[in-house]
């Protein structure tokens, strides 16, 4: 049996049973399970499952080639269950990545802003620490004292406020890290919307072009794998 050539290249693979016996006459006998795990190995992408393996015929009736040929490669009708066009498998394919790119810079963007909360809760905590310190100096018997002899007393207590105010927003690693974190956001919210712009477009051109079924095709164009002949012992092109 000499596997059928195909005007677009497509190949069909032969196995070791396909001219030992008809399916019924192995041994054991073929049954339709059979078909199935041979459906799936072959038609599996680094052992995943990743199309839809299609199973035509049964222990009992197959098909010729050519029936086989035009429920897989189609034509142009609307009708056709698949299709196989390369340079439509090509368009879909290179925008089959967008929605999964905004997906990524929009999960960088939420670390981003988990992050940001962190430090924001961070710094606050620092803040707040600060605050009992500066109640705590403004109460001690030193400060009132100082307040006692000072002249401008207004002015050494807005000093003791300016100082607070340098202290807890100038300077100190969590204010280094919380500015670091805003950012962060900053460029991430920034980047997610230049992916966006980009792949919207492209996302719905995948949506409007890309909801056929297309042929799933080898490394080498194969298509079709003959596992056994069902009716007869003619080939699978007969």
């Amino acid at each position: 049996c000499q596997p059928p050539t195909d005007p677009l290249g497509l190949t069909t693979v032969l196995t070791s049973m396909t001219e030992a016996n008809m399916c019924k006459h192995h041994t054991p006998p073929m049954e339709d399970a059979d078909f199935v795990k041979q459906c799936e190995a072959f038609c599996a992408i680094n052992g995943r499952q990743l199309g839809l393996p299609l199973v035509m015929g049964t222990t009992t009736f197959g098909f010729g080639f050519q029936d086989m040929r035009d429920l897989c490669v189609g034509g142009t009708e609307d009708n056709d269950v698949m299709r196989y066009n390369e340079s439509e498998i090509a368009f879909c394919r290179s925008r089959s990545g967008a929605l999964s790119s905004i997906e990524t810079e929009a999960a960088a963007f939420v670390g981003a802003v988990e992050v940001f909360k962190a430090e924001q809760v961070a710094l606050r905590a620092k803040m707040q620490a600060r605050v009992n310190e500066l109640q705590t100096e403004l109460r001690s018997a030193e400060f009132q004292g100082e307040m006692d002899r000072a002249v401008d007393k207004m002015s050494v207590l807005r000093g003791k406020f300016q100082e607070f105010r340098e202290e807890s927003a100038g300077s100190g690693s969590s204010a280094t890290e919380f500015k670091a974190a805003i950012d962060q956001v900053k460029d991430s919210g920034e980047s997610l919307k230049r992916v966006m712009d980009a792949s919207l477009l492209q996302f719905s051109e995948f949506l409007a072009n890309c909801n056929q079924m297309y042929l799933g095709v080898g490394t080498q164009s194969e298509f079709l794998v003959d596992i056994c002949s069902q009716a007869n012992a003619a080939c699978v092109d007969a």
